[in-house]
């Protein structure tokens, strides 16, 4: 079973038990102890946009390409959803999977393993604009914020002068550089510090960090967003044997996922609840103690039954960390530590 949506956000529950099967992913007993590739995925208070098929530039604060596969993952995490993107050398289907971080991995292939796959069905996706120095009619609705959190300002700059290149606008150069290669329906998170920010000391600003979200509602004569027309098809899953898996009835762990296809990239998108109560998924625990084994596969067909064209394998996966929200550290500078004060009248 697998389900078709155009919406950037759903929710989803299946009752139908699907097995399937697929080749061999591992090889004769590799050990968590031989990963080559050790990845910490950082905290983020807030994640800047939405799983809408499309991976932007700043979107995620960290990513890897895996050598075997060519799959770029994208992700960070808040504590309780893990945001993933997953850009694919296909238009086929793409699959992240990952195995419990207790034991060793012997050639049990996908058996035990928590899996996602998906793919986007339909007509690929045509060009869309992004904005550059020379772009006219921009509209970039921002909210500007000061650094502990209080919203100042909210409009729209560019204002959407269809005669005023982006390079001509009456705007901190600092704020039309952070806004270059915007599409519409993109948002970004971005600090003006305040040496590149206001430096007239008669600006009601001077001296200020600026903190913004903005997002791109205009370049041009278009407006259309273009992760309107994002479809996805998805499966989240379990490995029962070496090459079988079947389909969890409970669908609600993955809570937005969309994707996009251009004919040769496929970018898939997932916010994942780290946490469930589907006896059937993997926790993922936000912990520097805890290292979790993840894979990566690809088809060039959209049918999940498909063989894989390249997979990686437990006995070289990316070895995961999920950094934990820390309590910042004060280092203090003065005084010294058991130093002696004096006095001076």
């Amino acid at each position: 079973m697998f389900i078709v949506s155009t919406l950037s956000a759903f929710y989803l529950t299946t009752t139908s038990e699907v097995t399937s099967e697929h080749p061999q992913v591992a090889v004769p007993e590799p050990a968590l102890s031989q990963s080559q590739v050790n990845l910490s995925i950082p905290y983020v208070d807030e994640h800047y946009g939405y799983a809408d098929g499309i991976i932007d530039p700043y979107e995620y604060s960290y990513n890897y390409t895996d050598p075997v596969t060519g799959i770029t993952v994208f992700m960070e995490h808040n504590s309780t959803v893990l945001f993933v993107g997953l850009k694919a050398p296909t238009s086929g289907w793409a699959a992240i999977g990952w195995k419990s971080p207790n034991g060793t991995y012997t050639s049990d292939g996908i058996n035990g393993s928590d899996i996602i796959y998906g793919a986007a069905p339909g007509t690929p996706h045509t060009s869309y604009p992004r904005i550059n120095l020379q772009s006219t009619g921009i509209i970039v609705h921002y909210k500007l914020y000061m650094r502990n959190g209080t919203l100042l300002q909210e409009g729209d700059a560019p204002s959407g002068d269809d005669e005023t290149t982006l390079e001509k606008e009456n705007l901190l150069s600092a704020y039309k550089q952070a806004i270059l290669g915007m599409r519409i329906g993109e948002v970004r998170h971005f600090i003006i510090p305040a040496e590149k920010g206001y430096t007239s000391e008669s600006d009601a600003l001077y001296g200020e960090d600026l903190e913004y979200v903005v997002t791109v509602t205009k370049i041009g004569a278009t407006t259309a967003n273009p992760a309107d027309s994002s479809q996805i098809q998805y499966i989240d899953a379990h490995g029962v044997g070496t090459v079988q898996y079947v389909v969890d009835d409970d669908q609600s762990r993955v809570l937005q996922a969309n994707a996009t296809d251009d004919g040769s990239i496929t970018q898939l998108e997932y916010f994942i609840q780290m946490n469930s109560t589907d006896s059937n998924d993997i926790p993922l625990l936000n912990s520097s103690e805890m290292t979790y084994p993840f894979i990566l596969m690809y088809s060039p067909d959209e049918n999940f039954d498909s063989f894989p064209a390249a997979h990686s394998d437990w006995s070289n996966p990316m070895a995961i960390r999920f950094v934990p929200n820390r309590e910042p550290v004060l280092d203090v500078l003065s005084p010294i530590s058991d130093g002696v004060l004096e006095w001076i009248t």
